[in-house]
């Protein structure tokens, strides 16, 4: 039987890590979580946000600006709520950038290879692949 599923997914370079991260559910419920996420981003208050980054909310700059403590941490609790009745997998993989030039530049893999992006997002892949 084939599961079809629908995968989010995002990358950070912050030294000295690379990390592709993810969540992955069936599309039905796919569907209810994105529905359920923009209403609650439309709906937060003080104000309407069009997206959520951690560092802004933990900052109460960008989209977070003009939210208190305790308006963003309630606006937090709701899309953790979400998540957790929407989302059935969490998916990180991640590569130390100073190991993998260290190990992997003696291989000479060609430039499409020679990459802790490749490495990362290949094994991120292939992590989903096999839920």
């Amino acid at each position: 039987m084939m599961l079809h599923a629908q995968v989010y997914s995002d990358e950070s370079k912050e030294p000295p890590v690379f990390v592709v991260a993810g969540f992955v559910s069936t599309v039905e419920r796919w569907a209810v979580f994105s529905d359920e996420w923009d209403s609650a981003l439309a709906t937060a208050d003080p104000h309407r946000i069009g997206y959520v980054k951690m560092q802004q909310a933990y900052a109460l700059r960008g989209e977070f600006d003009g939210f208190d403590i305790t308006s963003r941490n309630k606006l937090l609790v709701k899309l953790a709520d979400i998540m957790n009745r929407n989302i059935e997998y969490g998916v990180m993989t991640f590569c130390d950038i100073e190991n993998y030039t260290t190990t992997m530049k003696s291989h000479k893999l060609g430039k499409t290879f020679d990459s802790p992006h490749f490495d990362t997002t290949n094994n991120f892949i292939l992590s989903v692949a096999n839920l």
